[in-house]
């Protein structure tokens, strides 16, 4: 949905949960910031030049908005849950790389087997791996279905992925 700019700072958004459609007048602030073709063109150009270079386009060319999203009570929480999981859910690869690695140790005893030091690897590899699925597939899921803001230009935000009663009030 593609809603004017002017509309959104204003408080213009119809009041239904942009996430479930249920009628709502609370409001969630967020930001939303915007960058002109040309200057993500001169940016990216940085980045290649050597990196700071794109770092201080990307601070002098980016714009900010404040954007007040209508959010239902049960779905206060909803770009939260993401930054959260994502924030705190690295440590769960580590931590399971390092659970198989002591495993690992601890079944390639030299009394049992010739070689400790492959089982400790192969612990530490599969704790890794199960690890990163564990994290990987909540962040990519979360990341599918979390409310996307956009402002596409000076006049217009985008929003992707809204409860279809919204869209439809939003339209109108």
């Amino acid at each position: 949905v593609v809603v004017g700019i002017k509309d959104v700072v204003a408080g213009r958004l119809p009041d239904l949960c942009m996430v479930c459609g249920e009628q709502t007048t609370a409001r969630v602030q967020t930001t939303i910031s915007y960058q002109s073709k040309p200057a993500q063109a001169a940016m990216f150009l940085g980045f290649i030049l050597g990196g700071i270079p794109g770092v201080a386009i990307a601070i002098l060319t980016s714009h900010e908005t404040p954007v007040a999203c209508p959010i239902c009570a049960r779905h206060r929480n909803h770009w939260n849950r993401l930054t959260i999981f994502a924030s705190i859910g690295w440590m769960i690869p580590i931590l399971l790389a390092g659970l198989g690695g002591m495993i690992g140790q601890l079944a390639g005893n030299p009394t049992l087997t010739n070689r400790p030091v492959t089982a400790a690897g192969i612990g530490l590899m599969t704790g890794l791996v199960c690890g990163a699925a564990i994290y990987l597939i909540p962040v990519i899921y979360l990341c599918c279905t979390v409310v996307k803001c956009e402002q596409t230009s000076d006049d217009h935000i985008s929003f992707n992925r809204v409860s279809s009663a919204f869209a439809r009030a939003a339209r109108n």
